[in-house]
């Protein structure tokens, strides 16, 4: 077993499987859902946001998830194909008169 960095109390740190064990474990109970809503779990995510508050701009979402718009946007796209949201643009104020 190899030791991890020691931490500022002078404890080790070790990197254990827990985290994945429990993303498998997570995957293996909600994926069968998840398939049968058509969604993926980032796309579920994304639901969850919308379902909270409607008309989250973008940006918001992607602070929220801490996902960036370059992998929001495609996600954005399916679930706008699938049916599940409505994209819409903001008008923009421009300061020109």
């Amino acid at each position: 077993m190899r030791m991890g960095m020691p931490s500022r109390t002078g404890m080790h740190v070790e990197r254990r499987n827990g985290g994945r064990s429990a993303a498998h474990a997570f995957n293996r109970a909600y994926k069968p859902l998840l398939d049968r809503l058509g969604l993926t779990y980032p796309q579920y995510l994304v639901m969850l946001v919308l379902w909270e508050r409607d008309g989250v701009p973008v940006k918001d979402i992607g602070e929220r998830l801490l996902l960036d718009s370059g992998t929001l946007t495609p996600l954005l796209k399916r679930l706008e194909v699938a049916g599940l949201v409505r994209r819409t643009r903001t008008p923009r104020t421009s300061g020109r008169s």
